[in-house]
């Protein structure tokens, strides 16, 4: 799906200085992700991806602190929460930016992850 290329196309973009996978190979590994695409107007500003309870984001920088809403929150947060009891995600050891935007959000650090367990940010 052409779409789903594009939202590909762009995650890869912000991570690929991160990993060492070609995007062919990074496309391989997130076949059964699903991408949840972020818009304002018509223009892409974040993909959400998630696998059952674990989701990750990624931003187009321009649209830093200005991409994420209510909505947003309360219809994919709140669908994994209904669905699993609890979302996961990861921040890099040094992206400090990264872990209070889902502290704020409420999540929670555990050993390996931030979890979180009841959505009370977008209500």
């Amino acid at each position: 799906m052409q779409l789903d290329k594009e939202y590909r196309e762009f995650v890869y973009d912000k991570i690929k200085d991160k990993i060492d996978d070609s995007f062919k190979e990074w496309s391989y590994k997130a076949l059964d992700w699903e991408f949840h695409p972020i818009k304002q107007n018509e223009d892409l500003v974040a993909v959400v991806m998630s696998l059952e309870n674990e989701i990750h984001v990624a931003i187009d920088q321009t649209y830093k602190g200005r991409w994420l809403s209510k909505n947003v929150i309360n219809n994919i947060l709140g669908e994994k929460l209904a669905m699993y009891g609890s979302v996961k995600t990861c921040v890099a050891v040094d992206n400090e930016t990264g872990k209070r935007f889902v502290e704020r959000l409420g999540f929670e650090a555990d050993t390996t992850n931030y979890v979180l367990e009841e959505l009370n940010h977008a209500r």
